[in-house]
């Protein structure tokens, strides 16, 4: 997840994207580190000039990410990742 993350925030913003859409559902164990990798690709992304965009976090992550001491104050965050892309193309200009 560290490298992924910072990555994916890193890829977006050269290529101009203003919106980076991350799915840590898939994420089997998250531990402290990877909760503060989340953290960190939000940041990133928010830093380069892309919106952070959370989708499918399950009541058992959204405990995790809380019991962690993880805030996302100010992300945006769907339940699903079509919740996510509808809501993100709606709210993003097409004209840039």
């Amino acid at each position: 997840m560290a490298h992924v993350g910072r990555g994916q925030a890193a890829a977006a913003a050269l290529q101009g994207a203003r919106a980076l859409i991350l799915r840590p559902r898939k994420l089997p164990n998250l531990d402290e580190r990877s909760a503060a990798d989340l953290s960190r690709a939000v940041q990133a992304a928010r830093l380069l000039g892309a919106r952070a965009v959370l989708v499918g976090i399950h009541p058992e992550l959204a405990r995790t990410l809380v019991a962690l001491g993880s805030s996302f104050a100010g992300v945006t965050i769907h339940a699903t990742l079509q919740d996510g892309l509808q809501a993100t193309l709606r709210e993003l200009p097409l004209d840039g």
